[in-house]
């Protein structure tokens, strides 16, 4: 918004009205050009967002690795994915399923505040699929930190069933029946 109102309570008013910024007249090009292409850059990055988790998407998460591997710093990139998640959707169905990639999402991030630096980096790729950019330092550590949190919680996603036998009756990408293990 850009006004020649400039009390406090006009502000607040145009902000609470929906406008994502609020400049007064007289006001500095530079400075309007700057804002502008900052809410852009934002927008950008929200729009890539997940909707499921909220973490960064595909366009931030290939700007950062980029960004990082031109700065020639050390980098280890994590490629999480769950083995056995597209039986597990198909067995308990889609809301299910979002439950688990949700749980996957806060068991990384909690790994990597534990275990990373205030410089590492989450994004969700898609579906069951998470990278994590840290410093090969860090990273085996972090790795097996979510391995470990993950499997001793996924149990409670699978009906008592299928945690006794350790695996749920699947069909195979082939359409042949299988014993799915636990994610």
């Amino acid at each position: 918004m850009l006004t020649v109102l400039d009390q406090v309570d006009a502000k607040t008013r145009g902000l609470r009205m929906g406008a994502d910024d609020y400049i007064t007249k007289p006001f500095d090009l530079a400075e309007l050009r700057t804002r502008v292409e900052a809410h852009l850059r934002r927008s950008e990055r929200d729009l890539s967002a997940s909707p499921l988790t909220y973490l960064p998407g595909n366009p931030l998460i290939e700007q950062v690795m980029r960004a990082r591997i031109e700065s020639q710093e050390p980098l280890a990139v994590l490629y999480i994915d769950l083995t056995y998640f597209k039986n597990y959707n198909d067995e308990y169905g889609w809301l299910k399923g979002d439950q688990v990639i949700k749980f996957l999402a806060k068991t990384i991030l909690d790994v990597v505040t534990a275990f990373g630096s205030k410089d590492d980096f989450t994004g969700h790729i898609g579906g069951d699929d998470f990278a994590v950019l840290s410093t090969p330092d860090r990273a085996a550590k972090i790795a097996q930190e979510v391995i470990n949190r993950f499997d001793a919680a996924v149990l409670e996603y699978y009906n008592e069933d299928a945690r006794g036998r350790g695996y749920i009756e699947a069909m195979d990408r082939r359409g042949k029946p299988m014993r799915a293990p636990i994610m």
